[in-house]
């Protein structure tokens, strides 16, 4: 029974990996890709696209970044970049929560306990979902005041 769920799960998890762009390693500066939906710590910056000594095009992040005011400007984008990423992943991880949860109140076959443990378990997620939700449309209206030429 452990193999066929472990299965099911790893299934799962390589459906879900194949609806992910391709393109995650382009060296462009294309701050819209992504790696798994998480977007790159440098996404909210300034960069600069160009070409190396071998002809390869690189993508470096502008020095005006870290002149005068911008510093803290820039550091707060990079912590919230990389916050934003932590919620998209508790996010996923509450789904499969949701989903673990249900699979063992079917599975409780009548005893209670086992029902009370799963409910619990569920109601638990719910609520941190919420809050984790919450937490990112926080994060994401910051960014969107400090990319509107807001700041700190």
């Amino acid at each position: 029974m452990k193999r066929k769920v472990l299965s099911l799960i790893m299934t799962l998890l390589i459906g879900a990996a194949s609806l992910f762009p391709a393109n995650a390693f382009a060296a462009k500066c294309n701050k819209s890709t992504s790696f798994f939906g998480l977007k790159s710590w440098y996404s909210y910056l300034e960069t600069t696209e160009g070409k190396s000594s071998t002809g390869r095009e690189t993508c470096e992040i502008s020095q005006k970044n870290f002149e005068g005011d911008k510093l803290v400007s820039s550091v707060w984008k990079i912590v919230l970049t990389v916050l934003n990423d932590l919620f998209f992943v508790a996010g996923l991880l509450a789904v499969i929560l949701i989903a673990y949860s249900g699979f063992r109140y079917i599975t409780s076959a009548g005893n209670p306990g086992a029902a009370e443990a799963a409910k619990k378990t569920l109601t638990g997620t719910i609520v941190g979902l919420v809050i984790v939700l919450l937490a990112q449309v926080i994060v994401n209206t910051i960014l969107a005041m400090m990319n509107a030429g807001g700041g700190f």
